[in-house]
């Protein structure tokens, strides 16, 4: 029994290899938060470079790329000062996928990101001046820490030749307020949100397919 799990799950393998194809892949997505910040006026984006790969002509694959996601906040204080904050989380991101329907010309799949990385919190505090320059009176960045999260989705695919154009439609487990929550200042309280992200996304995959 396992000498036949195993000469299975290696003719399954290079079946796979045989059947695969490489290619580059490009994504940049608009993310919001699910639980809204109520003063947000600033729109959160990111963006992943690296490899994508395709076994069984078309049914399966996988994405690997490193990511970096801008989380961004912003409100109104106190004495005509404003505040600027960003959670920045950068990492490595592993999606599997499958595809329901190979064989048609608009495919549809689902995708799970598992992605880990380091977050930092970045913080400004601007004073107003009426007639007058405003004037930067606090800068602020700290280190939030190492996380784990998964980003589930659905992708609506038009294949080409040698470009695949996909869009992507998901939640995203990251903390918005990962790094926000983290800083401290003499201008505002604390901070103390936490909210994953929907998102959208376009991704691009770029090289040869024949099928």
């Amino acid at each position: 029994m396992n000498r036949f799990l195993i000469t299975s799950a290696f003719v399954l393998l290079v079946s796979f290899a045989a059947n695969a194809q490489n290619s580059f892949l490009a994504n940049i997505k608009a993310i919001s938060p699910a639980a809204s910040f109520t003063d947000s006026k600033y729109a959160s984006f990111g963006f992943e470079l690296g490899y994508s790969r395709e076994f069984a002509h078309g049914r399966a694959g996988i994405d690997i790329a490193p990511f970096a996601d801008f989380l961004n906040y912003k409100h109104d204080l106190p004495d005509l000062r404003q505040f600027d904050g960003t959670t920045f989380y950068a990492g490595l991101g592993i999606s599997p996928r499958y595809c329901f329907n190979p064989e048609q010309e608009l495919k549809f799949s689902a995708v799970v990101t598992v992605k880990g990385g380091y977050n930092y919190g970045w913080g400004i505090v601007t004073q107003t001046y009426i007639g007058a320059d405003d004037k930067q009176i606090e800068n602020q960045t700290v280190n939030a820490g190492f996380a784990l999260n998964l980003a589930p989705a659905v992708e609506m695919s038009f294949p080409g030749s040698k470009t695949n154009v996909s869009l992507r439609l998901g939640y995203d487990s990251s903390n918005f307020g990962k790094g926000l929550n983290r800083l401290r200042s003499q201008y505002y309280a604390p901070i103390n949100y936490s909210s994953g992200g929907i998102f959208l996304g376009v991704v691009l995959r770029l090289g040869r397919r024949d099928y």
